[in-house]
Order: structure tokens, then C-alpha cells, then sequence
């Protein structure tokens, strides 16, 4: 009698594992705030990129905050290879990186185990 509803939570646990890792978790873009000719984003690092997707327009240059709250060694590092960025992030401070959005589409970043993804739109 035991065995179907150790069965059945069994198979509960199994779909959210494969939903979790392999599922298409879509959240909305944040648009970059401009100010005198430059794009600006805060993006949280604490168990994961907030927001996840953020939006720049292309030709302007932007700076990124990231503000790192988790002391994961997963988020010790940031890499941005569209932009050629990989670099540290100090735990508890902002930290400013500079790109120059000068192609048009969507571009991945992650952290340095590459666990945790975030995506740049950059459009025209």
C-alpha cells in the first residue's frame, strides 16, 4: 500500500527536476535606464542574475551593476564572451562593467561555473 504513493511522489519530484534544468523558464526583459547618452542596469546576484533578461539599445554605450549579495563561489565571476568581459565580482558591492552594444540580438552571460545564465537583447 505504501509503495503507490512513494511511486507517485517519485514521479512528482522527477518531472520538476527535469522542469527545473531543462525547461523553458522565459521571464521579461528590463529596459536599460538612459541617461545622457548612456544605458544603465542594476542587476542582483543572489542565487541567481535579477533580472534575468535585460534590454540595450544598440550604439549606446551601457554599464552594467551587478551587485553581488551571495557568497557562492559560483558567482565569484561574471563572463560576458560576446563582449569580452570575465571578471570577479566583489561580494556586497557594485561593480560596474562597460560594453558597447554594437550588434543587434540576444547575447548570453553567466556565472563562472556557468550554473546561471542571464541574456542581453540588444536592439536597434
Amino acid at each position: 500500500m505504501a509503495t503507490l504513493p512513494a511511486l507517485l511522489l517519485s514521479l512528482m519530484v522527477g518531472a520538476f527536476i527535469i522542469w527545473w534544468f531543462f525547461g523553458k523558464h522565459q521571464s521579461e526583459a528590463v529596459d536599460a535606464a538612459e541617461f545622457d547618452g548612456l544605458q544603465k542596469v542594476e542587476i542582483i546576484v543572489d542565487g541567481g542574475y535579477k533580472p534575468e533578461r535585460v534590454r540595450l539599445k544598440m550604439g549606446i554605450p551601457a554599464e552594467l551593476t551587478f551587485i553581488r549579495k551571495s557568497a557562492s563561489g559560483c558567482f565569484d565571476e561574471v563572463l560576458i564572451p560576446d563582449f569580452g568581459v570575465r571578471t570577479k565580482l566583489p561580494v556586497g558591492k557594485p561593480f560596474v562593467i562597460k560594453i558597447n552594444p554594437d550588434k543587434i540580438g540576444v547575447f548570453t552571460y553567466s556565472c563562472g561555473m556557468h550554473m546561471f545564465f542571464g541574456k542581453i537583447e540588444v536592439t536597434p
